[in-house]
This record gives structure tokens, C-alpha cells and sequence, in this order.
């Protein structure tokens, strides 16, 4: 299982108790976005059968039967499946603010 760890740049500030203000959760889903957008594309075009050549379509995915799997707890994994077989590895997003 491979780890990616999402490391916020905000040092929290002595006076503020909000550790969660709108430009840190920004910049987490931003960063959540760009790691699972590589992964995905990586792991679709090395992985499908057959290959996805070209560009990523909703109906490439659908006529190749890939599906994107996510837990809906903390931490979260992921992983993609073709006709109900795992094809990627599955992946844990770890948030660690500092």
C-alpha cells in the first residue's frame, strides 16, 4: 500500500486558534486533487486493458469498465478496478498540518 502525505505550508500562528482557516483547506484540496489526478492517470494508462491512448474520456472509462473505489473514512484509500478486479495499487491520503 503506498502512502501520500498531504503537508500543508501554514505554520499555525500563536494567536490563532482556527488551524483550519479557508486558505489552508484550499491549499489541502488543491494538493489532494493534484496527487489523485497523477495517480490516476498513471495507474489508467499503465494498467487498463486495453491501454487508453489519447485523451481520458468519461466513455473510455465506461466502455473499459474502470471504476474509481474510495473509503469514506479517515484515513482514506483508493484504488481503481477493471470489471471488478483491482488494477492499481491502493493509495492512503494522510493530512498532516504543521
Amino acid at each position: 500500500m503506498k502512502k501520500l502525505k498531504v503537508i500543508s505550508d501554514f505554520i499555525r500562528e500563536e494567536d490563532n486558534n482556527d488551524i483550519f482557516t479557508p486558505e489552508i483547506q484550499d491549499k489541502i484540496i488543491q494538493r489532494y486533487a493534484e496527487l489523485t489526478n497523477d495517480f490516476l492517470e498513471k495507474a489508467i494508462r499503465e494498467n487498463a486493458v486495453p491501454p487508453i491512448k489519447g485523451e481520458i474520456t468519461a466513455g473510455k472509462l465506461k466502455w473499459r469498465g474502470l471504476k474509481i473505489c474510495q473509503t469514506q473514512t479517515l484515513p482514506s484509500e483508493m484504488w481503481i478496478t477493471q470489471r471488478g478486479k483491482q488494477i492499481s495499487e491502493k493509495i492512503t491520503f494522510e493530512t498532516i498540518i504543521k
